[in-house]
């Protein structure tokens, strides 16, 4: 596994259509509702909502009021495929803002520290 990024969003109504044709993207809903169409499928994404999709996978998300979200990128992940799932209890949210910090200040052995971090969170 290698961690490419890890970014917090700034404020939005939508997200344009990409994909990531050799890197997963794994992203937790910080604030808002946001329908997100992955592929052929649209789903209904709440606070604290989790998505995993997988490489080569066009996804975009459109809102009506403001949202936000942690999400990060990485390779050689071992999911079957898209998931989306919920943090119940914050853990998860600690480690994406936790794997944030790590990704942005860029301390000595920051890229071993995200890559434990990424393998936590895909470990939940």
């Amino acid at each position: 596994m290698n961690t490419i990024n890890c970014i917090k969003s700034r404020k939005m109504l939508s997200f344009p259509p990409h994909k990531h044709n050799d890197t997963w993207e794994i992203s937790i809903q910080l604030q808002g509702n946001i329908d997100v169409t992955i592929g052929d499928n649209k789903y209904h994404i709440q606070k604290n909502d989790i998505r995993v999709i997988p490489p080569g996978f066009s996804h975009f998300g459109i809102s009506n009021e403001l949202c936000t979200d942690i999400f990060l990128e990485a390779s050689h992940l071992d999911f079957p495929d898209i998931v989306i799932t919920h943090d119940y209890n914050g853990d998860i949210l600690t480690l994406f803002e936790m794997l944030n910090k790590v990704m942005t200040e860029k301390e000595n052995n920051y890229e071993a520290i995200a890559h434990s971090i990424t393998n936590a969170i895909c470990e939940y």
